[in-house]
C-alpha cells in the first residue's frame, strides 16, 4: 500500500500545476501536519536515509568505474609489453635466420667452386690419362708394325 501511494504521489506531483501544488500546501498547513515535530523528524530521517542510499550508489559506481580503469590501464600496458616482447623475439630469430641463410649460402658458393676444381682435376687427369693410353696405343702399333 505505502508503495502505491509513493507512486501517486509521485504522478501527482510531476502531473500538478503550480495552482494545484499551492492548494495542497495550504491544506498541508491548516491541517497542522507540515511543522510539527514529528513530521520534521520524520521528514529528516528519511533524507538521511535517502542521502545514505545515494552515497552507497555513488561510491559503488565509483568503485567500479576504479576498476574499469585500472583493468583498462592494465591491460593496456600488458599489450604493450607483449608487443615489445614479440617484437623483439621477432628481431631475434630474423638476424638469426639471415645468419643462417648467409652461411648456408657462403657453404654452397664453398661446395660449387670445389666441384668445379675437381670436375677441371678430373678432366685434367682424364686428359693426361687418355694420351697416355693413346702413346701406349701408339707405341704398341709401331712396335707390332715393325
Amino acid at each position: 500500500i505505502v508503495g502505491e501511494q509513493v507512486r501517486l504521489y509521485k504522478e501527482f506531483i510531476t502531473a500538478a500545476k503550480e495552482k494545484d501544488l499551492k492548494a495542497l500546501e495550504r491544506k498541508a498547513q491548516s491541517g497542522r501536519i507540515i511543522g510539527t515535530p514529528k513530521f520534521v523528524e520524520r521528514i529528516q530521517k528519511e533524507v538521511e536515509e535517502t542521502t545514505q542510499k545515494e552515497k552507497a550508489e555513488e561510491d559503488k559506481v565509483v568503485r567500479r568505474t576504479q576498476f574499469h580503469k585500472v583493468f583498462v590501464i592494465v591491460g593496456s600496458l600488458l599489450i604493450v609489453a607483449l608487443s615489445v616482447v614479440t617484437y623483439y623475439y621477432y628481431s631475434a630469430s630474423k638476424k638469426v635466420e639471415d645468419k643462417v641463410e648467409n652461411m648456408f649460402q657462403e657453404k654452397g658458393e664453398e661446395l660449387k667452386k670445389d666441384l668445379e676444381e675437381k670436375y677441371r682435376a678430373d678432366l685434367v687427369s682424364y686428359y693426361r690419362a687418355t694420351t697416355k693410353r693413346v702413346e701406349r696405343e701408339m707405341k704398341k702399333r709401331e712396335e707390332l708394325g715393325q
